[in-house]
């Protein structure tokens, strides 16, 4: 949702940031490449030390992140603010699929997946339509009110209703590399990213 709301508000942003609107599109990039590189420390990390602090660690930064974002003075602190949302958000990416494969397997694991593939589809379509609509109703800065307000909920409800996933005697200790191994010799990992 993050990377795709403030798109209607570009012409604003560019006006208030005193740069032209082409330089907006490099959010998009600062806040996505961090999106995914983060997600190869999180999943890592979540099997040694568990998902829910992972979460927890990944969400803060997010909350730091888009603060930066709502009071950025310069357009260069709004870009070093989509870098951090991007690498907290990453947790979220990470987490998604490793939660519902603790949780479920077989049909239901498949049915789990599929509606977090349909949460992940339609939040990119609907954000523009929300930032859209609190950009012209109030200024660019609501898309980002409205998404540090998102980003304590869930964290709240994170740290009071979501429990651990993944019991102790699972986590494992293994290092690093042995993970990325697994993960990047994986042909339905290789076949995903090739596409």
């Amino acid at each position: 949702m993050t990377q795709t709301m403030y798109v209607p508000s570009i012409p604003a942003m560019s006006e208030f940031f005193s740069v032209k609107s082409s330089y907006l599109q490099a959010v998009m990039a600062a806040y996505l490449i961090p999106y995914g590189l983060s997600q190869f420390i999180y999943g890592p990390l979540s099997d040694r030390i568990g998902r829910r602090p992972v979460i927890m660690i990944g969400m803060s930064i997010y909350l730091v992140g888009a603060i930066v974002a709502l009071f950025a003075p310069s357009f260069e602190w709004f870009l070093m603010a989509s870098f951090v949302q991007g690498m907290g958000t990453g947790c979220s990416g990470a987490m998604s699929r490793t939660v519902t494969r603790d949780c479920y397997d077989g049909p239901e694991l498949h049915r789990a997946n599929s509606l977090v593939s349909m949460g992940v589809i339609f939040s990119p379509l609907l954000a523009p339509v929300l930032g859209g609509y609190l950009s012209t109703v109030f200024a660019w800065q609501a898309s980002y009110v409205f998404l540090l307000v998102f980003g304590v909920v869930v964290t709240l409800a994170m740290l009071f209703w979501f429990t651990e996933t993944l019991p102790v005697e699972k986590r494992r200790h293994e290092r690093v590399m042995v993970s990325y191994r697994y993960v990047l010799g994986n042909r339905r990992f290789q076949a995903t990213y090739c596409v």
